[in-house]
């Protein structure tokens, strides 16, 4: 991972150099050379791998979570309805989705490593 790749794995996340040094469970003047390229080495293969897991972890859960949506919002337009003609089973869908959502939005907002809110 290059310096530039390094910086924008930090924005992407909402990380400033500061506040990702500890969660990358390095120092912050590691953080710092990693940051500006003073290292002549590239970021260490293991903070690399972790960043780019966050990344991807941070990305499938607002696809998962814009897609938990959208099929909120079609059953409460009203073009969805899941069941049988003698059972309708729509109520209890949508309230899984909606607790699915949450928890993706839990996740998003207080992620296990530390990262700030990912919601807009």
């Amino acid at each position: 991972m290059t310096p530039n790749h390094f910086n924008k794995s930090l924005k992407y996340l909402n990380l400033s150099v500061y506040a990702a040094a500890p969660i990358l469970g390095i120092s912050l003047r590691q953080a710092q050379r990693y940051s500006s390229g003073e290292d002549p080495q590239d970021v260490s293969e293991p903070v690399a791998r972790f960043l780019s897991h966050l990344q991807r972890e941070i990305f499938q859960l607002k696809v998962r979570h814009h897609e938990l949506s959208q099929m909120i919002q079609a059953i409460d337009q009203g073009g969805v309805r899941i069941g049988t003609k003698s059972h309708d089973a729509t109520r209890q869908w949508r309230d899984q989705l909606q607790a699915w959502m949450n928890d993706a939005e839990t996740l998003l907002r207080k992620h296990p490593s530390g990262i700030p809110s990912q919601l807009d």
